[in-house]
């Protein structure tokens, strides 16, 4: 039963991944709609054709109707392009100029680890956490660190009764 359930649910995952790539210019949205989407969902968008139009380059395929899909996919980039550049104020954030320019799977996915900089909060002392501007906020006075000490414990052998203690010596 256990079995059944997580194969429907995988099952199920894959159905609405699948569902929700993009597979060619029938999958197209608006310009309308690409400026009204939230940045992760405009992300998506554009990774999903990358990957798709780097798969359809790297398959070789000849025939006029994938070079055409890959034609399609290279225009549609461009507009998401520019949809991204008006959520950022005019200039396309650095991963859609990497999505727009690759052409393969592996600058696709250099391009989604460009977003996630972007949009995960930096660590302290890492690179990034360094180049952020730093707030000027109130000086935090700094403790040294005390080591408390433990409370004594005693042994099994200090607490036996005085009839089990061993002998005292003189």
């Amino acid at each position: 039963m256990q079995r059944t359930a997580i194969l429907l649910t995988v099952l199920l995952v894959a159905v609405c991944a699948a569902d929700a790539r993009w597979q060619g210019p029938q999958d197209s949205k608006s310009f309308s709609e690409l400026r009204s989407m939230a940045p992760d969902e405009l992300f998506n968008e554009s990774f999903d054709v990358c990957i798709r139009r780097a798969m359809l380059e790297k398959s070789g395929a000849t025939d006029p109707e994938s070079s055409a899909e890959v034609t399609v996919a290279s225009e549609y980039l461009e507009v998401l392009e520019v949809a991204a550049a008006a959520q950022h104020g005019g200039a396309a954030p650095a991963w859609m100029a990497q999505l727009t320019a690759a052409h393969s799977v592996k600058d696709c996915q250099r391009a989604f680890h460009t977003y996630l900089q972007g949009t995960a909060p930096a660590a302290a002392g890492t690179p990034a956490a360094r180049r952020q501007v730093a707030r000027p906020e109130a000086p935090v006075a700094v403790r040294p660190a005390v080591k408390t000490p433990r409370p004594h414990v005693s042994g099994a052998t200090e607490e036996l009764p005085p009839w089990l203690a061993p002998p005292k010596s003189p």
